[in-house]
């Protein structure tokens, strides 16, 4: 009698199972066409590294190379560059970049490690990689290494670890440093309909307001790891993190809604503070800059920076920091 009823219970679990799948693909082909969207494979950032080392363009375009002509080099003037599209230089010729601009100003040599649409992970992918260093001319010992930091880089901390970006690569703090781990259940975010349910879901209780805190703690651990790598080659090297500001950064009356509470609070926390303590260099361009970056003359449609916007930062930065050698 046992026996019969346990196979029933186990029959009638496994005909749920399937017909919860069936639901999930039908769900999911729905939202898939509804949408525009599309199902892909999750795969690990170190194949689009290597994807893009290979190819001939290197690294999102021929940008990721060094910005000089100096024969002597920049004898131990150099300076390294990290962050998305912003750094990479979206929509301005390879003249324009902020690190073209720095090169001409400085004479020091300007590598751009700028990857479109990534992030904070992907910097510390890159100083943990030994080749990364092996980029960089033995005589160049950098003296700056340089962050261009948004706001969105926090939602692209998580969307990295669950491959939202169809790459993934996670992060997570122990014992004072950062060490890579998987994510569980990875690979069911290569179906669109779990990873709406995610942005809709988790992602909102990520970025709330009552994670901000952590949320900063993590950005933190990041920048701290990161350094901590490149000291280990150029033990005197100074990092600086500019903070890139879009139009409500500027507003400090705008209402803080609870769905993206991240994008004030990340830009404007008093805790970057803590970092300055630590030795970071922290540049708000709300007030380090005296024009309002985010004013259309400085600015594509989209919000990616202009030729204008870097030529005054740049202008700036050479008069405060990263003097010309």
């Amino acid at each position: 009698m046992f026996r019969k009823k346990l196979n029933k219970l186990l029959v009638c679990i496994v005909v749920n199972i399937f017909l919860i799948v069936i639901v999930f693909c039908v769900l999911n082909i729905y939202f898939c066409k509804k949408d525009n969207k599309e199902n892909f494979p999750i795969k690990h950032f170190s194949q689009y590294y290597e994807k893009e080392k290979a190819d001939s363009y290197n690294f999102a375009g021929e940008r990721y190379h060094v910005y000089s002509d100096n024969p002597k080099k920049s004898d131990g003037k150099a300076v390294i560059v990290f962050g998305c599209s912003f750094a990479y230089g979206s929509y301005l010729n390879d003249n324009e970049t902020f690190e073209y601009l720095l090169y001409k100003k400085t004479n020091r040599s300007v590598y751009n490690n700028g990857f479109i649409g990534f992030g904070i992970p992907q910097m510390l992918y890159l100083t943990k990689r030994p080749d990364f260093y092996e980029n960089i001319d033995n005589n160049e010992k950098p003296e700056f290494a340089i962050y261009i930091f948004i706001t969105d880089h926090l939602r692209r901390i998580y969307e990295s670890k669950y491959g939202h970006i169809r790459y993934y690569l996670n992060y997570e703090p122990s014992n004072g440093k950062m060490v890579e781990k998987r994510p569980l259940f990875l690979n069911l975010n290569s179906f669109y309909l779990t990873r709406l349910f995610m942005t809709k879901t988790i992602f909102y209780n990520f970025m709330s307001k009552e994670n901000a805190d952590k949320n900063f703690d993590l950005v933190k651990a990041y920048f701290e790891d990161a350094r901590r790598e490149l000291q280990k080659r150029y033990p005197g090297i100074k990092f600086i993190i500019m903070k890139y500001p879009g139009k409500i950064d500027y507003d400090e009356n705008h209402q803080m809604l609870k769905n993206d509470y991240y994008l004030h609070y990340i830009f404007r926390t008093p805790r970057w503070k803590e970092l300055e303590d630590e030795g970071f260099i922290i540049l708000d361009l709300t007030k380090y800059i005296d024009v309002n970056l985010s004013d259309e003359k400085y600015t594509f449609p989209d919000g990616h920076p202009n030729a204008k916007a870097w030529d005054i930062i740049t202008e700036r930065l050479v008069g405060d920091i990263i003097k010309p050698i």
